[in-house]
């Protein structure tokens, strides 16, 4: 019996887009939101299954050397099953998870303490069980409308990250790999899945409209990408006059981008 994967269930570029931009902003006035935001990039930017999500620690999310990734220790993967989720693919995930690390750093984490966690000032820092991680990508695709959040799942989550990593052009060989398949077989499923011709080169930083400018240095193998500046000089002229409140958004979300896009220029190019 041959094993497929439900088109629909692949989220698509535009509403990945979407569930972003619009956690981006709930996030502002929400940890909880700033949490979900995280969440639903684990599962769909990085491909983690609900229990890897669950036992991240602090130490396990690497971001503070030149090739920055997510470690899946054996106690968390499946069938104990070590690997490694490059964050180079992505420079606003990358961006997103730098930002979280920190933010529990100043909550006084340690490296041992877990990266999700319970937000509530009575069990700060408390581990998150599996339903509730399933619930917060739930909430997290609420912006979709009740009909296609009540189709998704958070493994679907992971099923788009594998899709949109094959699509913009990742080796089949980097994504089994990136998420732990038993075999080359089960990864080239995903073929074909995604429903745009756009290159995704930045995986995914389609539609979001505020990519940011990259630096000079950054590893074109990387980020490069034609419609980057263009995408982000378009958002800044596109800002409503008097809307300082949104400008600050825009501000802050460039210079993620730019911190991520630094970041990622050290990292010296190999061959795959």
């Amino acid at each position: 019996m041959t094993w497929t994967i439900d088109r629909s269930k692949i989220l698509q570029p535009d509403e990945i887009a979407l569930i972003l931009a619009d956690l981006e902003r709930k996030a502002r006035r929400s940890t909880n939101t700033r949490m979900n935001r995280v969440v639903f990039r684990l599962a769909t930017c990085c491909g983690l299954r609900a229990s890897e999500i669950a036992g991240l620690i602090l130490s396990d999310v690497q971001v503070d050397n030149s090739r920055p990734s997510i470690r899946i220790r054996r106690e968390i993967g499946k069938g104990h099953k070590a690997r490694r989720v490059p964050l180079t693919w992505d420079a606003g995930t990358l961006a997103d998870l730098v930002e979280w690390k920190r933010f529990r750093r100043e909550q006084g984490a340690g490296d041992d303490d877990r990266f999700v966690c319970s937000q509530h000032r009575d069990a700060l820092g408390n581990p998150l069980e599996r339903r509730n991680l399933r619930k917060r990508f739930k909430a997290a695709c609420k912006v979709l409308g009740r009909e296609r959040q009540g189709e998704l799942t958070i493994h679907d989550g992971r099923h788009s990250f594998v899709s949109h990593a094959l699509h913009g052009g990742r080796s089949i060989v980097e994504v089994r790999a990136a998420a732990g398949h038993a075999s080359l077989g089960t990864t080239s499923i995903y073929a074909h899945l995604v429903d745009t011709d756009e290159s995704v080169s930045n995986l995914f930083g389609f539609g979001e409209g505020q990519p940011g400018q990259l630096s000079k240095g950054s590893n074109p193998s990387v980020l490069e990408n034609p419609r980057l500046d263009a995408l982000s000089t378009q958002s800044a002229r596109q800002l409503p006059a008097g809307n300082r409140r949104r400008a600050d958004t825009e501000a802050r979300r460039l210079i993620h981008r730019q911190f991520a896009a630094d970041l990622l220029a050290a990292i010296p190019e190999t061959q795959p």
